[in-house]
């Protein structure tokens, strides 16, 4: 099976912070596309496997073949920016000449790489809610840590309270809790930037080994 590439030209690394917005925004919407997905998909293999006996079967499995066929298509769009290479999309196999109808339908039921795009259309919600909770996780940290010391004064603070810098045995003083707060904020921040490639690159690899790894 051959595939076509978009480009030879390798793509120049970008910066970093534009890098890591071009990470995030591949994990964050990787999840309510993979949720979807997996709907559409597994209930056409449902209903496709369950009527099999029956002649409308057939043609729903193949249908949601055709779907997978496409969502993969979406997803082959987004892996360049992540993987930083030229787009691959394979070579389906294409009917005979003078085929009819039917063998038209049940073409994709012949072709591997269209069960490898089912497959990665229902697995993919797997690493990509992982991938999607470690992201988001390590956002809200970094954004509430960092710009603690900005919103602190509007927070409850009680003399029976117990805050980390105290339990740190720094005191329970606003510049210790400040302190602290901020500097975990900042250690989020700062490994934002590999924590979100470091998903990125999950998520890719594992959609480019079953999109792409046949061709």
């Amino acid at each position: 099976m051959t595939a076509v590439a978009a480009s030879d030209h390798p793509t120049l690394a970008p910066s970093i912070p534009r890098q890591l917005f071009v990470d995030s925004g591949y994990v964050l919407l990787g999840l309510p596309l993979a949720v979807a997905s997996f709907v559409v998909l597994a209930v056409g293999l449902v209903a496709g496997v369950g009527l099999v006996v029956t002649v409308i079967g057939l043609p729903i499995l193949s249908g949601t073949l055709y779907a997978a066929r496409g969502l993969a298509d979406i997803e082959r769009l987004r892996l360049p920016s992540v993987l930083r290479q030229p787009r691959i999309r394979p070579h389906y196999r294409l009917p005979e000449a003078g085929a009819n109808a039917w063998r038209r339908i049940f073409l994709p039921m012949r072709d591997a790489q269209s069960w490898l795009d089912l497959a990665h259309g229902i697995l993919r919600v797997i690493v990509a809610l992982v991938t999607f909770v470690l992201t988001l996780a390590w956002w809200i940290a970094a954004a509430a840590g960092s710009l603690y010391w900005v919103y602190d004064w509007a927070l409850p603070h009680g003399r029976d309270d117990s805050d980390l810098a105290q339990l740190l045995g720094l005191g329970d003083s606003t510049t210790a809790r400040i302190g602290v707060t901020t500097a975990i904020g900042v250690f989020f921040l700062i490994t934002l930037p590999i924590v979100a490639r470091g998903c990125a690159l999950l998520q890719g690899s594992f959609a480019k080994a079953l999109l792409t790894g046949v061709a």
